[in-house]
């Protein structure tokens, strides 16, 4: 479904004369604890969140990606979720809603993962 829209939306700039600037983004807007926990409810997850402050937060982390192999948050990424920077100020550009797109494929979520540290990196 989010294939579609993005080649949709691909397709429609192609079209135009002008350079276009927009945000690909569907109809649904999360808080980042909210995302984590429709996607751990859909694969049978149950986190245990603790708030802690944004430098706590980056120091764990630190500690956590040498365990997994890969690198989880960066300092920046925690500064952008903050700031909102993921949160688009455009009307939506995609039809398809996460939560329906993640019920229809959470029997395949998590069945395979890829470090981004060795997908770029090595």
């Amino acid at each position: 479904m989010f294939v579609e829209d993005l080649a949709e939306l691909a397709i429609n700039c192609a079209q135009q004369e002008n350079n276009v600037l927009l945000d690909a983004v569907g109809p649904e807007i999360f808080a980042f604890e909210d995302l984590v926990q429709q996607i751990a409810s859909a694969v049978g997850a149950k986190p245990k969140f603790i708030h802690v402050s944004p430098r706590a937060a980056v120091q764990l982390l630190r500690l956590v990606g040498p365990i997994v192999g890969d690198v989880v948050l960066t300092r920046e990424e925690i500064e952008g979720l903050m700031a909102d920077l993921l949160v688009s100020k455009q009307a939506a550009t995609g039809q398809t809603r996460f939560s329906a797109w993640l019920a229809q494929n959470a029997a395949v979520l998590g069945s395979k993962y890829t470090s981004e540290l060795q997908k770029h990196f090595q």
